[in-house]
């Protein structure tokens, strides 16, 4: 009966050093993410996991000071390893919480807004996981509602932005054809000029060139900002129109100038238009960064702050937690789950993920 006392002694004094130290660093971790040295702090929490690798804590605190560090990638890792680990509903609401909010920052950090759509759409997944798990979680029910406007917000610039593309492709098409039919029409002055008796085949070519030129002309002033100049030179076209249609070709030539002239004068004013758009647009553009800052500074943080100070929704919860061990008996019934789950895993083949002590 000495041997199996003996045993148990043995036993219950690596544990219990490993439950100190797995305490101690945690603790040690804690201070330094208090006093928002993020490096150490996280350096505390990787020497914790040392002692227990399967500890949801230590990972769910390696990712909160990997967040508050900014680094997106690691944090999303560790909460998600915790959160498989997570030994309640409640813990997994909070990791749920934690993965939203990393989410949503790494959704703000993209470089192209158009690529942080599935970003904002992972982050309302994780707050909506986090109320199902826990209900009466109303920082997940606040941050589900700003995930959803951010991402209605930029769905809206996106359409916006759509549009105004496909507005400036439909202006620079009209201006391509201005240019056109200015040219066109230069042209045919120029051959009229250049042909003072012209045969009836040549008359009748030109007037039908003069034609043409008058309805394309028509087609586009029905959709071109440049309207009073596009007038004028359908009204110079018409009275070339009429005088070629008599036979005159030679009264017929001022008009087609001032046609062409009227055309390169429209086309210089819809380029001028299409310049002040594009700047207008590119003003509009940088707007929504300022708008999408105010509304994440509305909500408040989980960190105590002074009241008069600004407080930031996005980081609540965002805390680290201490693995709290109660007394020897507790720590012999973890190491004996965590005996089980290693034998389990390497009956199935699969390397152990967990020592003993």
């Amino acid at each position: 009966m000495k041997h199996p006392l003996l045993l148990l002694l043995t036993l219950l004094l690596p544990l219990g050093l490993a439950a100190d130290s797995l305490r101690d660093r945690l603790a040690a971790g804690n201070r330094a993410f208090a006093e928002e040295d993020y490096e150490r702090a996280a350096a505390a929490y990787r020497e914790a996991a040392e002692f227990d690798p399967e500890s949801p804590h230590a990972l769910f605190n390696q990712g909160a000071a990997a967040y508050r560090a900014g680094d997106w990638a690691t944090a999303r890792d560790k909460f998600q390893a915790a959160q498989r680990r997570a030994p309640d509903a409640e813990f997994e609401a909070k990791c749920r919480f934690n993965l939203g909010n990393t989410a949503f920052r790494a959704a703000q950090n993209q470089a192209k807004p158009e690529d942080s759509l599935d970003t904002y759409r992972e982050s309302i997944r994780h707050f909506q996981d986090a109320r199902r798990l826990d209900p009466a979680h109303t920082r997940a029910a606040q941050n589900l509602e700003l995930s959803r406007r951010q991402l209605q917000l930029l769905l809206e610039q996106q359409q916006q932005q759509q549009q105004q593309e496909q507005q400036q492709q439909q202006q620079q098409q009209a201006n391509d054809q201005l240019k056109e039919l200015a040219e066109r029409q230069q042209q045919a002055a120029d051959r009229n000029r250049q042909t003072p008796n012209p045969t009836p085949e040549q008359q009748q070519q030109m007037a039908q060139e003069q034609q043409q030129i008058q309805q394309d002309t028509e087609k586009l002033a029905e959709q071109h900002p440049a309207q009073e100049k596009l007038e004028e030179a359908r009204e110079q076209q018409q009275k070339a129109s009429e005088k070629l249609a008599e036979g005159k070709p030679d009264e017929a030539q001022p008009s087609q100038e001032k046609a062409a002239q009227a055309l390169r004068e429209a086309h210089e004013q819809n380029q001028q238009e299409q310049q002040k758009q594009q700047e207008q647009q590119k003003q509009q553009g940088e707007e929504p960064q300022e708008q999408q800052g105010q509304q994440e500074s509305e909500s408040p943080p989980q960190q105590p702050q002074q009241q008069d100070q600004p407080r930031n929704q996005s980081d609540q919860q965002a805390e680290p937690q201490e693995a709290v061990f109660k007394n020897a008996q507790d720590i012999l019934d973890r190491e004996r789950q965590n005996l089980k789950k290693r034998q389990i895993r390497q009956a199935e083949g699969l390397p152990p993920v967990d020592k003993n002590w």
